[in-house]
C-alpha cells in the first residue's frame, strides 16, 4: 500500500487531492484527481509516469494473492485499487492437541 500511495503523491501535479478508501471487503483504493497524469521523461519525450511504480505494486500484490485494478478517467481521476482474497476462515474452538510422540 505504501508503494501505491507514494506513486500517487510522487506522480501527480502539486496540490492534487488524493483520497484513500478501504473496503468493501479486503480492498484499498487510492484515488487521485489527476487522471493518469502524464509528464515529460528526462529526455523530453512524453511519458506515462505511472508505469514502473504501478508495475511494482502489481507484482507485490500478486505475491500476496491480490491484484491491482486501475480505472482512469483521463484528465479527471485515477482509481488504483488493491484487491485481496478474503482470508480463509479459521476453525472455531480450541486447537486440537498434537498426538504424543511415538
Amino acid at each position: 500500500m505504501v508503494n501505491l500511495v507514494t506513486n500517487a503523491v510522487t506522480h501527480t501535479p502539486p496540490g492534487t487531492r488524493i483520497l484513500l478508501r478501504a473496503g468493501p471487503g479486503p480492498r484499498i483504493a487510492v484515488i487521485d484527481g489527476a487522471g493518469a497524469y502524464r509528464d515529460r521523461t528526462p529526455d523530453g519525450r512524453s511519458g506515462d509516469r505511472l508505469g514502473m511504480g504501478l508495475e511494482i505494486v502489481k507484482r507485490i500484490a500478486a505475491m500476496h494473492g491480490g491484484r491491482l485494478d486501475l480505472a482512469v478517467d483521463p484528465g479527471r481521476r485515477t482509481v488504483a485499487t488493491l484487491i485481496f482474497s478474503a482470508a480463509p476462515r479459521q476453525p472455531s474452538g480450541p486447537p486440537s492437541a498434537a498426538p504424543p510422540p511415538a
